[in-house]
């Protein structure tokens, strides 16, 4: 019924580019990615490779529906460092209260370990986040680091088959955002951990320490985590075949199409139909145990519906994130979120850290952005060492560039450009000799 054999072995590649903690020949190696068009959806090579499919095809025979409910899948130092901080501040004792919450669903188990053969297990540093909102109390919740490398240089991530890029889906979610007059958004509350792990085997990847009354107990999880770099896709894979079980309609594409990872993101021409696909793909969802909760709309009647539900965030928030952008409900608008670089960089390893960082899903930012694509081109031709200061061309340009980049959360546009069975033209001009393509 689970799905077991979620871990395999693949291609080492650059994942991220995090500067900050990667060697420099890994950085190295990962520039030409990062320069590339791939991140902004434009890949030449979108066509799944055999390793792919014969890893989505193994993954696919492997997953069961249980009982009608949930899909299964088949550091210690750190954890005292949490510890300390968390008892300082007098909240370990709610962080306690997740996993305990954790372990009354079934998601963590206890399991017993003697300290000699906790080799044999990988065990995955945790801390916490913080999450404060207007009108409630401060949230907490466990962050999972499967990066952090073992003894041999390797973890979790590294050793996993993280699947196919969904980058490119991202960008064709955030066109679809853009039509029609109404939207509805929803997450899958605690998606991740809806999928269970089946085999011992897999359980024992992903384990974690407690300190509860001074004494240090060994938990493991029974489910995917955030964190593992697996985990969207198996979620989106699993949703996929989970909407095959229905007629090939538009309620069993919207499941599929307008989700990513555990965000769903439609749009309807009228209130009527918008909330059609709200009960259908809620109910839905739920026949395999997701709850979409978080909802939202900027329309009054659906939200009115989704107070009764009880399925929508209270009191109403201002904005919403939507694939990484603020999104008003009530202006119907899209922002973009606020950029701080800083302008004094001055070597290489200081501006490639500056506009790596830049959060762009969907390279709403591209035009700008770009720019810094080409510097980092330049630096890499000049050969210039990480930490050598730049000649004063590159400076005056990056210091131009910074300005530009600290504008852009600024920026506000209305959401909606398109309009479902609105005839429209899409008139592109190629010049043959500069390569250029105007639209």
């Amino acid at each position: 019924m689970p799905v077991n054999t979620i871990i395999g072995t693949r291609p080492m590649n650059l994942q991220e580019l995090d500067v900050s903690i990667k060697l420099e020949s890994s950085v190295e190696r990962g520039i030409e990615q990062f320069i590339s068009l791939d991140p902004v959806g434009v890949d030449e090579k979108a066509k799944l490779s055999s390793y792919d499919e014969a890893k989505i095809e193994n993954f696919k025979k492997t997953v069961v529906l249980k009982d009608g409910n949930n899909y299964d899948v088949p550091s210690l130092r750190i954890m005292q460092s949490v510890t300390v901080s968390l008892e300082k501040q007098g909240l370990y004792d709610k962080y306690l209260q997740v996993f305990d919450d954790y372990e009354k669903l079934g998601i963590v188990e206890p399991f017993s370990v003697a300290p000699g053969e906790y080799a044999k297990y990988c065990w995955i540093p945790h801390r916490p986040v913080f999450k404060e909102g207007l009108g409630v109390t401060t949230k907490i919740r466990p962050v999972f680091n499967c990066s952090l490398k073992n003894k041999g240089g390797v973890s979790i991530n590294d050793a996993a088959y993280a699947g196919v890029n969904l980058t490119a889906q991202l960008l064709n979610l955030l066109l679809a955002f853009r039509k029609n007059n109404y939207v509805l958004l929803g997450d899958l509350r605690k998606a991740f951990l809806q999928i269970r792990l089946r085999t011992e085997q897999d359980k024992n990847r992903f384990c974690f320490f407690l300190k509860i009354k001074e004494k240090l107990c060994t938990y493991r999880f029974s489910s995917i985590i955030s964190g593992f770099n697996a985990s969207p896709f198996i979620l989106g894979y699993i949703l996929k075949l989970h909407a095959e079980r229905y007629d090939s309609d538009e309620f069993s594409s919207i499941m599929t199409s307008n989700s990513y990872v555990d965000n769903l993101v439609t749009t309807g021409r009228d209130y009527e139909s918008l909330l059609e696909v709200y009960n259908t793909v809620r109910k839905r969802l739920k026949d395999a145990g997701f709850d979409l909760q978080s909802c939202n709309s900027n329309c009054t009647d659906l939200q009115k519906q989704m107070i009764e539900d009880e399925s929508i965030t209270s009191p109403l928030p201002s904005f919403e994130k939507v694939l990484g952008y603020p999104y008003s409900p009530s202006l119907d608008t899209v922002s973009l979120s606020p950029v701080v670089v800083n302008a004094k960089a001055n070597t290489k390893r200081a501006i490639l850290f500056q506009i790596s960082s830049l959060y762009n899903p969907c390279s709403l930012l591209l035009l700008v952005t770009i720019k810094g694509k080409v510097l980092v081109s330049q630096l890499w031709k000049d050969k210039l060492s990480w930490d050598q200061g730049i000649p004063e061309t590159f400076t005056a340009s990056w210091q131009a560039l910074a300005k530009e980049l600290n504008k852009l959360g600024d920026i506000e546009f209305p959401r909606r450009v398109l309009v479902d069975d609105c005839p429209m033209q899409l008139i592109c001009f190629c010049d043959a000799f500069t390569g250029f393509l105007y639209m």
